[in-house]
């Protein structure tokens, strides 16, 4: 979540031309079609059952997906708001239904039994236990899969991308597997046998992002194997590594979201490609601009918090094209509008779920904080980090309390302290480690020596949180206190009236 105050920064003067009466089509409206979107895709089964004829109707994707996507242009272009209103919301209903009608319908395997082949690794390989936890790609269907022994020596080494010949069993997924797996597309689990030791590279992007890989991993060995595995998390997010003391106390902490690449890893590559792209004209900087995204998305494999804030980035870079302005949260309902239609598994996502929550959070709550803070006449330099955080902590906390059990008000500090170092890591530690490549040995370990000092900054701040962590009463009579607080001081110095969502 730290990042998607990047995002927003961005986006400020930017925007996206939807359609040609502008005046019809306000924030609220894309707003309210986002959360229209969201709720027809979630809950897909509603339609289906309540609905007459929903199940027929959304059983046929492909019909229902042409009639909402023509009723969503017969929308836009319509030149009276009730007739907008109408289509619109008719024609998200079916493409968000129908898509995830479809998706939940093929979450099963379309074969099962022995298998000898090629199989494509859709996921870096992961240590658990005694075995390399990874998913495959056989014959366009996705298998969790288990390796133990040899063909998990073998596939140790392997990354994202790449292809294998394995030999195994296909199965399908139990009902309670279903629930988890589906959402990342895994139809079922592959019980593997051999694996052989040749290997392909797979595609042109996913070579050169898997060789940037490699050699931030030979960067990193430089560092205790804990430093780097965090070093890893903070600038490509590779958790893999990471020891499960850590990841409890980044999640005590309410520090997680730093391993989790977002909106300002993205803004930080921009940042470094930027002197490139400004000496190109304004459409093939557009267009080297999404070749850069596509690339980073690949490099921090494809999650939902970073196809989130690419998407953001993308129609940020769009509307600078067409040298129009769109408000921050016109730019994110448009991004889950868009993702959502493109792989409706999104809205089962929690990663998707806490990066737009945080979003969200720093777009409304983040302005009214910094200027209810500016009335009780802090400091400004301690303003906008302190406004920052508590709307991205404000802005996750519903999904972090619902799903994790999780929501410490010491997070606050504790982001205070570790945000700013952590951002630093982001901004120079990707061309560092590049760069560091190049050098012997010993120049390595004195390059690399200050982002070993600042990964164990962070890891202290979140070790520190968590042994000062508080009881669950006592954190939530905290956070009622600091509401009170905040009601308090806004009935006391009113709101000047300016919307925020404009």
């Amino acid at each position: 979540m730290r990042g998607e105050s990047v995002d927003v920064a961005m986006s400020q003067s930017y925007e996206v031309a939807l359609a040609p009466e502008r005046h019809l089509i306000s924030d609220r409206l894309v707003i309210a079609a986002a959360v229209l979107a969201f709720c027809a895709t979630r809950y897909w089964w509603f339609i289906e059952r309540v609905v007459p004829f929903g199940g027929a109707l959304l059983g046929h994707r492909l019909v229902a997906g042409v009639a909402g996507a023509a009723l969503i242009m017969f929308a836009v272009n319509a030149r009276r708001l009730h007739v907008l209103i109408a289509l619109g919301a008719v024609g998200l209903i079916l493409v968000g239904g129908s898509g995830a009608a479809y998706s939940w319908g093929h979450a099963q395997p379309r074969t099962v039994g022995n298998y000898s082949g090629i199989a494509i690794i859709r996921s870096d390989p992961k240590p658990y236990r005694a075995a390399q936890r990874v998913v495959l790609e056989i014959e366009g269907e996705r298998f969790e899969t288990y390796a133990y022994g040899p063909p998990g020596r073998r596939l140790r080494n392997r990354l994202m991308g790449e292809s294998v010949f394995v030999s195994g069993t296909r199965t399908g997924l139990r009902a309670e597997q279903t629930k988890w797996m589906a959402p990342r597309h895994v139809v079922g689990s592959f019980t593997v046998t051999a694996v052989s030791e040749q290997f392909g590279y797979g595609a042109p992007l996913y070579r050169s992002a898997n060789r940037i890989r490699r050699v931030l991993l030979r960067t990193a060995a430089t560092m205790p194997k804990s430093e780097a595995a965090l070093f890893l998390g903070l600038i490509i997010g590779d958790d893999r590594a990471q020891p499960i003391a850590m990841r409890d106390a980044f999640r005590a902490a309410g520090l997680s979201h730093l391993t989790a690449v977002s909106g300002q890893n993205v803004a930080f590559v921009l940042v470094v490609v930027s002197p490139l792209l400004k000496r190109l004209r304004t459409w093939w900087q557009f267009v080297a601009t999404l070749g850069t995204l596509s690339w980073f998305v690949v490099l921090t494999r494809i999650e939902p918090s970073v196809l989130r804030a690419v998407t953001m980035a993308g129609l940020a870079a769009f509307g600078f094209a067409r040298g129009r302005e769109l408000s921050p949260l016109r730019i994110l309902s448009c991004s889950i509008i868009g993702l959502i239609a493109i792989d409706p598994m999104l809205a089962w996502s929690i990663g998707f779920a806490m990066s737009v929550g945080a979003t969200a959070g720093l777009v409304v709550l983040t302005p009214q904080i910094a200027k209810l803070l500016k009335r009780r006449g802090l400091r400004e330099w301690c303003i906008q980090p302190l406004a920052t955080t508590l709307g991205a902590q404000l802005g996750v906390m519903p999904i972090s309390a619902l799903v994790f059990h999780n929501g410490p008000v010491l997070g606050i500090f504790a982001n205070l302290l570790a945000v700013p170092i952590a951002g630093l890591i982001m901004l120079v530690g990707l061309p560092i480690g590049l760069l560091s490549a190049a050098l012997p040995l010993p120049l390595v370990h004195v390059v690399m020596w200050p982002m070993l000092l600042a990964v164990r900054w962070v890891w202290w701040v979140a070790a520190v949180t968590q042994r000062a962590a508080l009881g669950q009463w006592l954190n939530i009579a905290c956070w009622l206190v600091l509401m009170v607080l905040a009601v308090k001081w806004w009935r006391r110095y009113p709101h000047d009236g300016t919307d925020m969502a404009k």
